[in-house]
């Protein structure tokens, strides 16, 4: 066996923590934070223990004045949903970024874990986990799973920092060449990028249709009506997306300034609170501008769930051009069956066909963000047409079952046995 060459089968024993003994198989997960691990990827933790795995769950620690995902409160909230056989460990940072001390910490723990448990599965999502974790797994020959669930701002055509590209490319480079790891990608585009830039196989590298929506939790709903909610009821249109610049809130914001000037009676929705550890993150001085000078707008602060928002709305906006995977509020909307409206970005295009299943424009470009609300407000034929096509779509291939069963078949080309309730027979690549 060559030193990349991954071993015939890591579903026996592995070794204990430190003391030799022989047990259950073992994997660890380093996810950068808890509710979002929960939210997206949950099912392929609980589906590793039902296989009888046992499973550490290492996490960013919740930072006590965050908000939203990183708040101590959100972390308290989704705690329960972790199978309870699911170990969970706080990682000493806090999800935003790591200190000099923090960094070598998590190298040491990593090196501690690969060093005891060889024959261990081992899960790195996200950059900083990635980051911190796949060099000395890297060097210590260990199988691991990249879940690359976005390539983010240091690889963004506007970024500036090259010298952050650069260190990041070539750690990237190192971790990525070598057949004991895969990397899951949610898009085409990155994929695509991954394996020009690194020159890796094509295997190597999985596109997984984002991180999967249950359609049991965001069920399919008749859009609302006059009828059902009122003669003046006033049309809206949701964006669900982190107030962000490059997540497109300006232009959305400033769509909806036109939207009304044309005499389109709507208003426009943002689902999120705000994050000043972002480089473009939206400041309390941007929004109160904002509903200044736009009356059409309201910002409405974090939600722990968007279910009962959907619901309401008419029209569902994701006007991102921020380098992410697959933005899950387009397949949470179209498995509500809500038209979208979108921008020509990775993730988006390769889930909403222009026309077909959803509107999609080019980004930075609020005039033809407003002509495309204004279309799905004022024409319900092409609205109903396209949120039945994009939730026909959505159930092909982009539910959270679809994610875990693609997940566990690329988790088995590393020769680890996962899949235990049924063989999906999907392809990986």
């Amino acid at each position: 066996m060559t030193i990349d060459e991954p071993p015939q089968s890591t579903t026996g024993s592995t070794t204990g923590a430190g003391d030799g003994a022989r047990g259950a198989p073992r994997a660890f997960i380093v996810a950068n934070v808890l509710p979002r691990w929960v939210s997206d990827f949950n099912p392929v933790s609980t589906q590793l223990v039902e296989a009888g795995y046992d499973v550490t769950l290492y996490v960013s620690a919740p930072d006590p004045r965050g908000a939203g995902w990183r708040s101590t409160d959100a972390v308290g909230a989704v705690r329960r949903r972790v199978a309870p056989e699911v170990q969970v460990e706080f990682l000493p940072y806090s999800a935003v970024s790591v200190a000099p001390v923090a960094f070598l910490r998590n190298l040491l723990l990593a090196l501690r874990l690969g060093r005891r448990h060889p024959d261990a599965l081992f899960i790195l999502w996200t950059s900083i986990p990635i980051l911190t974790w796949g060099p000395a797994l890297r060097l210590l020959r260990r199988q691991v799973l990249y879940m690359v669930t976005g390539l983010g701002p240091v690889f963004a055509s506007t970024s500036t920092n090259t010298r952050r590209r650069f260190i990041v490319e070539r750690v990237e480079r190192f971790l990525f060449r070598t057949k004991r790891c895969r990397i899951l990608v949610h898009n085409r585009d990155d994929k695509a990028f991954l394996c020009g830039t690194y020159g890796l196989p094509d295997d190597r590298v999985v596109v997984t249709g984002g991180c999967g929506v249950d359609p049991a939790e965001f069920p399919f709903a008749p859009l609302p009506t006059d009828a059902t909610d009122g003669a003046d009821r006033v049309p809206i249109v949701l964006v669900p997306v982190r107030l962000l610049v490059d997540k497109g809130v300006l232009d959305a914001a400033e769509a909806s300034k036109r939207l009304a000037a044309r005499g389109v009676v709507h208003e426009m929705w943002f689902t999120s609170n705000l994050d000043p550890t972002h480089p473009t993150a939206l400041t309390a001085d941007d929004l109160d501008r904002i509903t200044r000078s736009t009356s059409t707008v309201r910002f409405l602060g974090y939600q722990s769930s968007l279910v009962d928002l959907y619901r309401q709305c008419d029209v569902v906006c994701v006007p991102t051009y921020f380098p992410e995977g697959l933005p899950t509020a387009l397949l949470e909307a179209a498995s509500m069956g809500r038209p979208i409206v979108t921008c020509d970005n990775v993730g988006g295009r390769d889930f909403i066909r222009d026309g077909i299943d959803g509107l999609v424009v080019p980004p930075r470009s609020p005039d033809q963000l407003a002509e495309a609300l204004g279309r799905m407000l004022t024409r319900p034929e092409d609205a109903e047409r396209m949120r039945l096509s994009a939730h026909d779509r959505f159930l092909e291939g982009y539910t959270k079952q679809a994610m875990l069963d693609l997940t566990v078949a690329t988790i088995e080309t590393l020769g680890f046995a996962v899949a235990t309730r049924s063989e999906s027979g999907r392809s990986v690549g």
